[in-house]
């Protein structure tokens, strides 16, 4: 564009200066959109550097005076800040009439006030706590591969989205109510699991997602094989194949797509685990990818071995850092030596930072009240 601006103007080369190096800071500095102040730091520095290559030049031509100079400078302020504004509008703009995910619309879809986050939150919560710890691990898998991080987080944020619909037939969200399938045959369950998918996609066109986002949420289950109900239609004797309990797919076919789909699964099943060692974390991550790795679930999409074993790093270090075994401490005894009550310090998942031998604190017994002297 600063090349463009030089032809129209005649190949003046302060104006093509002022045009690259502006353009160039400001795409360099907003390539990866993290937040709403980048926007604001870009136009400070595209600002910046129009001002000290306009005024540098006009110094070395001495063909200006020094007020000329210094309204040369202020003009170039001006611009960098308002091309920076006018930036953020477009983008913003063009994002909404093309339904193409740019860094704004992402920044906007991740924030907690959106209305469809908040009702998942409110329909079902055990699904919107399992996603927000999803997404951290996605985020930091993604960082590891070159993959969009914020993509990422959001496609997790929302991959589970359909649930709204039926929450109570989820595991996370039957807190009072037990399991609803133990009630319907495997196939109807299978078909309600599948229902989750293809209605989060609906939810999703009815917002007006980008369609980025919604081929992560129609690709995060991939064709993958609901194995706890194919093995109990096995065990009520029904005529079924392991392909009548795959999931309708497609696989994934972006980093981002098959980074959720492990996170989902990596952070459902560690809420589970008996070994909460770190290399019982490890190996359970390890396991997790493996199955996907064998069961081809991501032959369609652009991650590497090396991604893979990165990929496989990045979340194991977040479930260890998460799920961690914790020190359990025994109950208080009833009195101390002292003779004092005691307070339990197990506390029903106690961070772990009294130390290990500290089972009680003793409390000082009440001074005794003094006797009114009879009168």
């Amino acid at each position: 564009m600063g090349l463009l601006t030089g032809i129209v103007a005649d190949n003046v080369l302060p104006l093509t200066l002022v045009g690259f190096l502006g353009g160039a800071i400001g795409s360099i500095y907003v390539h990866r959109l993290e937040r709403l102040g980048q926007w604001v730091t870009a136009g400070i520095l595209v600002a910046g550097a129009q001002f000290v290559t306009l005024v540098s030049l006009s110094l070395i031509e001495r063909h200006q005076s020094l007020d000329e100079i210094l309204t040369i400078g202020v003009l170039a302020l001006i611009n960098g800040l308002l091309s920076a504004l006018i930036a953020a509008g477009l983008l913003t703009w063009l994002g909404e009439i093309t339904h193409v995910v740019t860094p704004m619309k992402l920044l906007e879809l991740m924030t907690p006030n959106n209305p469809l986050l908040k009702r998942l939150m409110v329909s079902a919560p055990g699904t919107y706590n399992h996603s927000i710890v999803a997404a951290n691990l996605a985020e930091a898998a993604a960082e590891a591969v070159g993959a969009n991080p914020v993509l990422a987080r959001v496609g997790c944020y929302f991959h589970d989205i359909g649930k709204i619909r039926r929450p109570h037939f989820f595991v996370e969200n039957q807190a009072d109510i037990g399991n609803i399938h133990e009630n319907l045959s495997p196939t109807t369950s299978s078909d309600i699991l599948n229902a989750h998918v293809t209605e989060g996609v609906e939810l999703l066109k009815q917002y007006h997602f980008p369609t980025t986002i919604r081929e992560i949420v129609q690709q995060h289950q991939g064709t993958t094989v609901k194995r706890y109900f194919y093995r109990q239609a096995l065990e009520q004797g029904l005529d079924v194949r392991e392909d009548d309990f795959r999931y309708p797919g497609p696989r994934p076919r972006s980093k981002e797509a098959a980074i959720v789909m492990i996170a989902d699964t990596v952070e459902a099943s560690a809420r589970t685990l008996k070994d909460r060692s770190t290399e019982g974390i490890r190996d359970h991550v390890h396991r997790m990818l493996q199955g996907f790795v064998r069961d081809g679930q991501l032959d369609e999409c652009d991650l590497s071995f090396r991604d893979l074993h990165l990929v496989e790093e990045a979340m194991a270090n977040m479930v260890v850092s998460i799920y961690h075994a914790r020190i359990e401490y025994p109950a208080a005894v009833a009195e101390t030596a002292r003779g004092g009550a005691a307070v339990d310090t197990t506390g029903g998942g106690h961070d772990g930072t009294l130390d290990a031998e500290d089972k009680t604190i003793p409390l000082p017994r009440p001074a005794p009240r003094p006797r009114p002297s009879p009168s």
